[in-house]
């Protein structure tokens, strides 16, 4: 026997088949209810006000995303609760994950800025941009060898401190 739905899962099978007017209604519904807890969790972890907008920004596909994960079991009478609470754990979870990432990245940028001053930095700032996950010894280690080899090229002087500094910027043998 197949039971009622309710208007709200109506409107959530319509935005899990991707009908945009459903996905506007959640997403203006959720608006507050989200901004409050993400910023409560962004205090809580400790985040700036800067990273605590940028979680809000994002909770909005972490919204998206779990709408398609939802599945609508258990009594008529539970289903508005457990899609509220749904919604809140997924929102702890990735938020929790996105304060491990951001704390994760100050960690890699400070490693970077205290072993190599200001290459370091520019390092950092790279690779958190493109969103790679580099160990911050391995990159630190790399630049102290390059600043070695660097010293030592220098050392030798004329045309081998030349030849080295064409071979940094692109030149070919």
């Amino acid at each position: 026997m197949s039971r009622p739905y309710t208007f709200e899962e109506r409107v959530i099978l319509a935005a899990q088949f991707g009908r945009q007017i459903a996905i506007n209604y959640l997403l203006i519904r959720w608006e507050q209810p989200k901004n409050k807890l993400v910023t409560a969790l962004a205090r809580s972890y400790g985040l700036s006000e800067q990273d605590a907008a940028d979680a809000r920004q994002e909770a909005v596909l972490w919204l998206l995303n779990a709408l398609n994960k939802y599945r609508f079991e258990g009594p008529l009478r539970r289903r508005e609760y457990r899609l509220k609470a749904f919604l809140r754990v997924t929102l702890q979870r990735r938020m929790s994950n996105y304060a491990r990432a951001v704390r994760r990245n100050l960690r890699f940028a400070k490693a970077c800025r205290d072993v190599n001053g200001p290459s370091g930095r520019a390092i950092a700032n790279r690779a958190i941009c493109h969103g790679r996950s580099i160990d911050p010894a391995i990159l630190c280690a790399n630049e102290e060898l390059h600043l070695t080899s660097q010293q030592r090229v220098a050392q030798l002087g004329g045309p081998c401190e030349r030849l080295y500094e064409m071979l940094q910027a692109g030149a070919s043998m």
